[in-house]
């Protein structure tokens, strides 16, 4: 624990809507932090709930005084996190969603720690959703998710070694004087408005440390469909990504778009040209054949033969999810 007179001042944000089951397991987490209650200050930033998630939050505020609850009209999270942000006073800015896990007392201690010993201007986490008390079809996507196929190459959310990474797609906590080198988070984002601020912050020749001790679980979503309108919110904020920023483009990214093209290439297969339907039907099959060699995997190393039929049912939950994300974004952007 650091002394008195050079403990840093933290402001943890939590950009909330709708987050009644989960709030309160969190806040009490945040509030069992073995760091000094003068020192931290807790933000949570309502998008108009529908549920309890405000009421929650307001019999919190009431009962300590570190925790202070702020609205949000536009309910978008990434306006969620500049009202937080704008009322933040602590040095360094931490911002933690709603239906993570944080079993883990001396977190924001590591976060302290973190930035003093590597005098980094931000740091990465990984997110895992590999956490205790899931169903079965939570843990195949939590499975899927961490495989070669189920996130972006790029990404080191679930790496495992300390040290300088770029920002893009891990970065959560900042040093407050971050935003006034960079700016705010982009409120005409809806999705990946942390990957696009990151992106602006590797831009400008800012440090991130990446740290497995400050790993903080995430709950997977409880369906499919659930599962589905998250990746299209990902796909959408993907392709908006790319117009604002066009260097971000990458295979890996649009992939899912090869995989709509060929559902609708195989459905008019005899209204298309020859060649281009069997290039797609050949396509389609690599892809079952990855898809299927990436299950086996992970029933090998799970020993669950189940897994053999969620899993691939999941990767194409998720492909098709961002894909069709992509398409409508790109179909909005057009229009407009």
């Amino acid at each position: 624990m650091h002394t008195k007179q050079c403990t840093p001042t933290i402001s943890i944000i939590l950009p909330v809507r709708n987050e009644e089951q989960f709030l309160p397991s969190v806040l009490d987490n945040l509030i069992h932090q073995n760091y000094p209650k003068d020192k931290m200050e807790i933000l949570i930033v309502d998008g108009m709930s529908t549920d309890m998630t405000l009421t929650i939050a307001k019999k919190y505020a009431k009962r300590h005084a570190h925790i202070t609850v702020l609205r949000n009209v536009l309910q978008l999270s990434s306006s969620s996190r500049n009202i937080g942000i704008r009322c933040a006073n602590g040095e360094y800015i931490v911002i933690i969603d709603g239906h993570c896990v944080i079993n883990r007392s001396d977190y924001i201690n590591s976060v302290a720690k973190a930035f003093m010993v590597s005098q980094a201007d931000c740091l990465g986490r990984p997110q895992p959703l590999n956490i205790d008390g899931l169903s079965f079809l939570q843990w195949s996507i939590a499975l899927a998710r961490e495989s070669m196929l189920g996130h972006h190459p790029s990404s080191k959310n679930y790496n495992q070694d300390n040290g300088i990474v770029p920002a893009l797609s891990v970065a959560t906590a900042y040093r407050r004087d971050v935003f006034g080198k960079v700016g705010f988070f982009d409120e005409s984002f809806d999705a990946c408005e942390d990957v696009e601020l990151n992106y602006r912050l590797d831009k400008s020749g800012l440090s991130c440390y990446f740290s497995p001790c400050l790993s903080i679980g995430y709950v997977p979503r409880d369906s499919l469909t659930a599962l589905f309108k998250q990746m299209m919110r990902y796909g959408a904020g993907r392709m908006r990504l790319f117009i604002k920023h066009p260097r971000t483009f990458s295979i890996s990214s649009f992939a899912p778009i090869g995989l709509i093209s060929c559902m609708v290439f195989n459905a008019f297969s005899m209204l298309i040209p020859p060649d281009i339907a069997l290039l797609s039907a050949l396509m389609s099959v690599l892809y079952i054949l990855a898809i299927m060699i990436v299950s086996g995997i992970i029933v090998f190393r799970k020993r669950d033969v189940r897994h053999l039929v969620s899993i691939p049912i999941v990767l194409f939950t998720i492909h098709l999810g961002i894909g069709c994300g992509i398409v409508r974004e790109t179909i909005r952007t057009l229009l407009n």
